[in-house]
């Protein structure tokens, strides 16, 4: 009850000071929060899609960075899109499937080949169909940035094979794609809040999680996680999305300028997430950290013993829908 009351003090407090897009005379300052540390490469690239929008509408329209989960969990801030006390956020899948179930496809384990299958997919007129149910939720997707892709830590042992999961206690986000993949591994999914993982990991809570590895060096877990698996399981994409009210009150041109920057933003965080990566392993090496490189032999054996997952959303998302991501090129 306590902690109810608590939570509820905070989402009051939020609608107070963050009662989303603020209109002067010739300005619109906007507020955009994330979950990601300040190092993160979305964190980096939030701030700088912020400098150029500045820069680009001559100060016509402010964006208000908030990371690090300060306006909340991203189910809170998928929220506070729809009431107002939010105007953008970089989400999931995972997240937005409770609203928009089809975009749960995203999220299927090993539907993505590469980074370019992803890219043709989400940047095509496919992704931008999936994305579109969000409008009929109160808000739009602009672009899709990246985390890049999930990889598995933990704290009992190196993963080289799927029976390595069994009976490890796996943070997943709150996704039913996750909950299942994790059991079809024999592993014990907890669904849980991205903000309470590190203390989670520390105190022994779970055993591990997974995430990209830009999300894993910038929350610090090799501090909290012996054992880190390339298994490559997931491409976690991150839809920025804006609230429908504050996008209908954006003029058109600065709306395209919005939009414009945040698709070249997208192509030079992508260009981040990719060359940033082999620092963050070296030095969580150096941390102490030992990391498992999986061969593509190996991997395949991963993708098979997850494979059936797919059959389990087709109701959900639709056969032929995750037959096309699959096969798109």
């Amino acid at each position: 009850m306590k902690k109810n009351l608590v939570k509820l003090g905070v989402s009051l407090l939020a609608v107070f000071l963050f009662s989303g897009a603020v209109f002067a005379a010739d300005q619109v300052t906007l507020t955009l929060g994330h979950i990601v540390k300040p190092d993160g490469p979305v964190a980096i690239a939030a701030v700088r899609f912020a400098e150029l929008v500045k820069e680009r509408t001559e100060g016509k329209i402010i964006i208000e960075v908030y990371d690090s989960s300060t306006l909340g969990s991203q189910r809170d801030l998928l929220e506070g899109l729809q009431i107002g006390t939010v105007d953008m956020t970089l989400s999931s899948p995972a997240i937005m499937s409770a609203l928009t179930p089809k975009v749960s496809v995203f999220d299927l384990p090993y539907i993505f080949k590469d980074a370019k299958h992803a890219y043709s997919v989400l940047d095509g007129e496919l992704g931008k169909k999936i994305f579109s149910e969000g409008e009929n939720f109160g808000y739009s997707c602009i672009s899709v940035w990246e985390n890049g892709f999930r990889h598995t830590t933990n704290n009992k042992h190196a993963i080289k094979t799927p029976e390595d999961f069994k009976g490890l206690k796996i943070r997943v986000p709150e996704s039913k794609v996750y909950l299942e993949m994790v059991k079809a591994l024999g592993g014990n999914p907890t669904p849980m809040a991205f903000g309470e993982l590190f203390t989670a990991l520390q105190n022994g809570t779970v055993d591990g999680q997974e995430n990209p590895i830009s999300q894993s060096y910038s929350s610090r877990f090799h501090e909290v996680q012996k054992h880190m698996t390339l298994d490559g399981h997931i491409y976690a994409c991150n839809p920025l999305l804006i609230s429908n009210t504050a996008k209908s009150s954006i003029p058109d041109d600065l709306y395209k300028i919005l939009v414009d920057t945040a698709n070249e933003v997208r192509d030079w965080q992508r260009e981040l997430v990719l060359s940033s990566e082999g620092d963050m392993m070296k030095e969580m090496k150096e941390a102490g950290m030992e990391i498992t490189v999986l061969s593509a032999e190996e991997k395949e054996e991963f993708s098979k013993a997850v494979g059936h997952v797919w059959a389990m959303f087709e109701d959900v998302i639709g056969k032929d829908l995750i037959e096309e991501v699959a096969s798109h090129r």
